[in-house]
């Protein structure tokens, strides 16, 4: 499998993508021959990601614009695939925060999960000024990156 510069998948912030946005994920990590437990957490990752821009970012509007892209680098001989999450939902990169685990609370996982499950992630304004975006990279063991284009 080779993939070109960016894959890119656009939904709408309705819960019931969810499950369209893993299935792309599972996809895409599937023809790149990524390994079992690493494609699950980038789909963790990935949908935890999402479902937060669902929630919090639109606060449960079903009509915010979501953009995710992927593409393949190779970095120091590995494989890693890289996933930007894109809204236009006016949240600013400094309030996203993880709030310290505390099991009798439900939720609030969602950072912890991400960062627990990738190798980077960084939130950053989106370049268009309106909304946010999260880079995150997971590098791939069970890939050379010298079957990707990138």
């Amino acid at each position: 499998m080779s993939f070109e510069g960016n894959i890119e998948y656009r939904c709408l912030s309705d819960p019931a993508n969810l499950c369209k946005v893993r299935h792309w994920v599972e996809g895409v990590c599937a023809k790149a021959g990524v390994s079992g437990r690493e494609a699950l957490e980038l789909v963790m990752a990935v949908d935890e990601a999402v479902c937060n821009v669902m929630r919090h970012g639109y606060r449960g509007r079903k009509d915010g614009q979501i953009v995710i892209s992927l593409r393949i680098i190779d970095e120091d001989g590995l494989a890693v695939l890289e996933v930007t999450i894109r809204d236009q939902s006016g949240v600013r990169p400094e309030q996203v925060r993880a709030r310290p685990y505390d099991p009798t609370t439900p939720g609030g996982l969602g950072i912890g999960i991400i960062q627990h499950t990738v190798d980077f992630a960084e939130y950053r304004r989106a370049p268009d000024g309106k909304g946010l975006e999260l880079t995150i990279r997971k590098r791939i063991r069970s890939a050379d990156p010298r079957t990707f284009r990138t």
